[in-house]
């Protein structure tokens, strides 16, 4: 199971397998409607695991986002 476990400016952290994996990205405040995005830096993924566990883990945080209604970019 892949849980969410700090989300900050410029990274997020996340916890699978027994590993704390760090995505590099960047959080930003939109002025409009104070809506909330966050772009992923998708290369900074731990590219020892799996494409299928990378996905997995971009989907968790992509869901994360949008259930606060909030933007997900991957870059």
């Amino acid at each position: 199971m892949i849980k969410i476990k700090e989300i900050t400016r410029g990274q997020i952290i996340v916890f699978y397998k027994g590993q704390y994996y760090k995505i590099l990205g960047k959080g930003l405040l939109l002025t409009e409607r104070n809506s909330y995005s966050y772009v992923i830096y998708c290369n900074s993924i731990d590219n020892t695991l799996f494409l299928t566990e990378q996905e997995a883990i971009l989907q968790v945080i992509i869901d994360y986002f949008s259930n606060k209604e909030q933007k997900v970019i991957c870059g």
